[in-house]
């Protein structure tokens, strides 16, 4: 089995064998397979291990510097050689291969008929949020209440979520929405759609749309809650940012929702 990233933390390595690709079917990267297995393999001492160096051979893209901004710390990106020898040397230690956890079902106490009226737009995503108080299954405070709700050019909702990071910390809204989209269609959001969230989007979320977007320039993300914190105002979706520059400065339309 071969390992395509990996960190060590004391004498234990955390290893990945994901594909370099991301894809709509299998929406990570190494870095962001291996972040997201070790919040779910030990997420009380996640933030901890995730300190450390990640260690990969394939390229990072805006996916992966989007997470590892918000989830973990700091990445090497290896030649396939030094990899190779990295690994050969870190087999010594106790090894786990971890995974992400599986995304959770969407229970809503409410029915929508398929599609959604601009106007109802803004109350939907924040009835959405109001159910990231309490998770519906663990019933265990989150961080924040944000919902975000998608909705394509007809008008018809394409998919659905609210903050549950209470029990995983990489649940945010925008990603679980982003994922059972694409678990749904197994293909990328399509041009045209419109995402209204409660709260602007962080690194890793606005990664998560940008990457998972068919067109970028084509996908309207508003907000209707500015975020100032750094994770939210570093990040491919807004522009001038490091993470903009990095990504290399791509057209996208991330901005604050204004009542018509």
């Amino acid at each position: 089995m071969t390992w395509t990233a990996f960190l060590t933390h004391e004498d234990t390595v955390y290893y990945s064998t994901h594909s370099p690709i991301a894809t709509p079917e299998s929406p990570w990267t190494p870095y962001t397979h291996l972040i997201e297995g070790v919040w779910n393999h030990a997420p009380d001492f996640a933030r901890m291990i995730l300190r450390n160096w990640i260690q990969s051979a394939t390229p990072r893209t805006p996916l992966c510097d989007g997470m590892l901004k918000v989830m973990a710390k700091r990445a090497h990106t290896l030649s396939s050689t030094e990899f190779d020898r990295e690994c050969e040397e870190a087999k010594k230690l106790n090894c786990i291969e971890v995974k992400p956890a599986s995304i959770p079902s969407l229970e809503l106490p409410w029915a929508n008929a398929g599609f959604l009226a601009p106007e109802d737009l803004k109350n939907e995503a924040l009835k959405l949020a109001s159910l990231s108080h309490i998770d519906l299954e663990s019933k265990v405070r989150s961080d924040r209440a944000v919902g975000a709700v998608l909705i394509s050019q007809d008008l018809e909702i394409l998919s659905e979520a609210f903050n549950q990071n209470s029990t995983n910390r990489t649940h945010h809204a925008e990603l679980l929405l982003v994922r059972r989209y694409l678990e749904n269609h197994k293909q990328k959001i399509p041009r045209g759609s419109t995402l209204l969230v409660t709260l602007q989007p962080c690194a890793m979320c606005a990664a998560q749309l940008y990457t998972f977007a068919e067109d970028p320039d084509q996908l309207q993300v508003l907000f209707i809650n500015e975020d100032t914190g750094p994770f939210a105002q570093n990040s491919v979706g807004v522009r001038n940012s490091h993470l903009w520059k990095q990504a290399g400065s791509p057209r996208v339309h991330f901005s604050k929702f204004q009542e018509s």
